[in-house]
Formats: C-alpha cells, structure tokens, sequence
C-alpha cells in the first residue's frame, strides 16, 4: 500500500499495513430539516447494498422506495441517485431488497459459477483458435 506521498506503509514489524475498503451502494437521505439540524453541509447516506469498486448497478426499476435508517423516513429515489460510497460495515446491515443479493454474495463470498463456465469457455475457445491457426501449444510458433 502506498499512502499520499507515494512512499509504502509498513507497520514497526516491516510488515505492509493491510487497507480493506467496503464499498456500498447508498443514496443520500431528502429529509434535510431532520439530517441538517447543527450542520447543512452534513448529507445522511442510507446504505442499499455492498458493491466493490468496479461493479454496476443492478438491474433496477425506474424508481425504488428507501426507508432511511437514521429519520424513518421514506422516498423514492432514481438510479442518477444511487452513489458507489465507502463505508464501514454496520453490524446491523441489511441490505435493501433489490441489492440483497449482491451483498449476500459480497457477505459469504459465493463463487459466481457462470463466470467460472465462461473462463472455462473462453480457454477451450481459445486452445481451439490455435488448433486451427497451427499454434504450437508450448511455444506460439506457426507450423508449416
């Protein structure tokens, strides 16, 4: 890991220090009156679901209805709404219906099975393409 500098960050140990990021899908809460009382800068982020820095959003419909966790408060919201954020993982989270599954499968770590038969796929495709090409399996080289 490097930190802002560029430079790697070790513990005393020499060890590197280990940084995981938890990524959720949240919207910001629309009860400002209740979530700006002391601070109007502060935006209150109702988490829907854990994510990882790459994925897209799932297939959702047009508008979804979320009950914030902190007013109670519920409202709908666009996919333009949805934001990828950092967050620590709440002990108490539950995901919203429509991202249950990706945060059951990010939660246990189920092995995605169709992209495992889709790499195995592509390499049988593959081994084929150099069959018909006359690749040699060890070195790339034509035969002729």
């Amino acid at each position: 890991m490097h930190n802002a500098t560029g430079s790697v960050v070790v513990k005393p140990s020499g060890d590197p220090v280990e940084y995981k990021t938890d990524y959720y899908w949240v919207v910001l809460c629309k009860n400002h009156r209740f979530h700006h009382k002391g601070n109007i800068a502060y935006e209150h982020h109702i988490l829907l679901g854990v994510t990882d820095a790459f994925a897209s959003l799932p297939i959702l419909p047009e508008k979804i209805k979320v009950r914030c966790d902190s007013c109670g408060e519920e409202y709908s919201y666009k996919e333009t709404d949805m934001l990828r954020d950092e967050a620590q993982i709440p002990e108490s989270f539950n995901a919203h219906p429509l991202f249950n599954t990706t945060a059951r499968e990010k939660q246990f770590q189920i092995p995605n099975t169709s992209q495992a038969l889709g790499a195995k796929r592509l390499v049988h495709f593959l081994q084929q393409i150099r069959t018909i090409l006359g690749l040699s399996q060890g070195h790339g080289e034509h035969h002729r």
